[in-house]
């Protein structure tokens, strides 16, 4: 019996869930946050946040902001980045599934193409509320409908306004794409007002707003870069980026993609997208790595995986593209490619050693009851006013966000009085920092690696005793 068309469709659409499943339910298993996911959580009651210098684009954070305002369980935040994720599984099977044609070994690939992706280190559960996932599920949904139709489409032009908004490198690739095409100008004219607005409109008039002043020039406006206190060398640069590329294994899906254009060199495809995108993702690429050279965003955080994701969103565009060329090359020259790219594939998503998650994840989900139980309580039906204090704000962000999700949060610094407004002063107990009467302690929290004490005010009333028992002895 003859296989139906849709059966292959319907297997890679599985993977992909599957896939997503199984990042979902790892997302699920942490109760922190990490790093910026966690300051993006703090501050969800904003639709744009700032950190440092840099005012992050707002495609992620206002998904954040209306989960708020939708009030949600606070638990489902991760999985907004995993929803990305599947819808970027899903669009990478097809658009493979597009370009390499029906077939089992076509299917094959692109199903490997969809499980190295998704067990790519990039792409651990650490990414999620990330930038990156939510960029990924729109390029790759771009990339499946232009190979359907490649032309410029009302669907396209938003989804490729949505993908600015969401991650700035895809500005560079907007740029290397006009390159290319000076003559079709007008019909980027429409995306490039994305940058052109948020850069001439909205900063200026978020920092006019929030500091009665413009934004100073260039840190601030346009490069908007946190620098360290030690700048670092282009040797540094390098080796952070080498760091990133190795640890990141991506090195080895473009050593395997950079092998088989080797190959195919003489070998030209009919594909309508390969015109464009076999010229454009290298200029993109050199171009994303030269800023990269040049200013060193990352220089705070020197090796950081992110600085790969270009270069694997990039590469997972332009193998179907090599493949689809080798149809018509001879027999050897097409298995040596397709062997060069598989290769490269399975090396890049070889299993490698996973974060830990926190010891002690029931203490951590009890001592969160307890806060958001103390919380509801101050609040009586309103936000309740969380004051946190700790010598350093990450810890706050990571670990006490989602208890205090839906109330209102101020970090303060070991030197900071206590403000007139706190209802609830929660304070690391390495400090020595005892809020004044009317506050009294109530409680003590543990959240894997620091521990709270909690105040509440006189007039504030206590949980009740079946919502929030003291998670460590007193």
């Amino acid at each position: 019996m003859p296989k139906r068309p849709w059966t292959g469709t319907a297997l890679l659409l599985s993977v992909a869930l599957l896939a997503a499943l199984l990042h979902g339910w790892a997302s699920l298993q942490d109760p922190l946050f990490t790093g910026d996911p966690s300051y993006r959580v703090f501050f969800a009651d904003r639709p744009i946040v700032k950190l440092g210098n840099r005012i992050w684009l707002p495609f992620l954070q206002l998904h954040i902001w209306l989960y708020h305002l939708l009030h949600l369980p606070v638990a489902g935040l991760k999985l907004i980045s995993v929803a990305y994720l599947l819808l970027a599984l899903s669009a990478l099977g097809l658009y493979w599934r597009r370009l390499l044609g029906p077939g089992p070994l076509s299917l094959s690939l692109a199903v490997l193409a969809v499980v190295s992706f998704a067990a790519q280190p990039l792409n651990a559960p650490l990414s999620d509320l990330m930038q990156e996932p939510a960029g990924y599920g729109l390029l790759f949904l771009l990339a499946w409908l232009f190979a359907r139709q490649p032309t410029l489409t009302p669907l396209t032009l938003t989804l490729a306004a949505a993908a600015l908004l969401a991650r700035d490198t895809y500005w560079i690739y907007l740029f290397a794409l006009t390159l290319l095409h000076l003559r079709q100008l007008r019909s980027y004219a429409l995306l490039w007002a994305v940058p052109i607005l948020w850069l001439a409109a909205v900063v200026p008039a978020i920092y006019w707003a929030a500091y009665h002043r413009l934004p100073h020039f260039p840190i601030e406006w346009p490069l908007m870069t946190n620098v360290s206190s030690r700048t670092p060398s282009l040797l540094d640069t390098l080796t952070s980026l080498t760091t990133a590329l190795l640890s990141s294994r991506v090195a080895y899906l473009a050593a395997g993609v950079t092998l088989a254009a080797l190959i195919l060199r003489r070998q030209p495809s009919a594909h309508p997208l390969a015109s464009t995108l076999t010229r454009a993702i290298p200029l993109a690429l050199l171009l994303v790595y030269g800023v990269l050279l040049a200013v060193d965003p990352w220089q705070e955080t020197p090796g950081n995986i992110r600085m790969a994701a270009p270069l694997l969103e990039l590469s997972f565009l332009l193998a179907p593209l090599l493949l689809h060329s080798a149809t018509s090359a001879p027999r050897v020259v097409r298995q040596a490619a397709t062997a060069a790219i598989m290769a490269g594939l399975i090396l890049s998503a070889w299993p490698s050693s996973a974060p830990p998650l926190p010891q002690g994840r029931e203490t951590i989900h009890a001592a969160h009851a307890n806060l958001k139980a103390i919380l509801d309580a101050a609040g009586q039906g309103r936000p309740a006013s969380a004051c946190l204090m700790a010598p350093d704000r990450w810890p706050v962000f990571r670990e006490l966000s989602a208890p205090a999700f839906y109330h209102r949060k101020t970090y303060l610094a070991p030197a900071d009085p206590f403000p007139n407004h706190c209802q609830v002063i929660v304070v690391d107990q390495t400090l020595n920092a005892n809020p004044p009467p009317p506050f009294r302690q109530i409680d003590n929290l543990s959240t894997g690696d620091s521990r709270w004490r909690v105040y509440l005010t006189l007039e504030s009333p206590e949980p009740t005793p079946a919502t929030a028992q003291p998670s460590t002895p007193q």
